[in-house]
């Protein structure tokens, strides 16, 4: 999967900066912006009709911080 992510341009594998066995996925600009139209797609599906508005919101606020975050540990 992460072969075919990579193929496809979406990630791209640099080294860990402090363990040399590792290496960190990456989302490249295209990544990113099938990301950004993926969450907004995901909002407006079905999917989260149950959810009242405000429940959708946190979600998507949590979803945002989480994926933030791990950009920030990979820079």
């Amino acid at each position: 999967m992460i072969d075919k992510l990579e193929s496809l341009r979406l990630i791209e594998r640099r080294p860990h900066p402090t363990d040399r066995r590792a290496k960190q996925l990456v989302l490249t600009p295209e990544g990113v912006e099938l990301r950004e139209r993926l969450l907004k797609v995901l909002a407006e599906e079905p999917l989260f009709a149950g959810l009242t508005q405000n429940e959708q919101d946190a979600l998507e606020g949590l979803l945002k911080r989480a994926l933030s975050r791990n950009e920030a540990l990979q820079a």
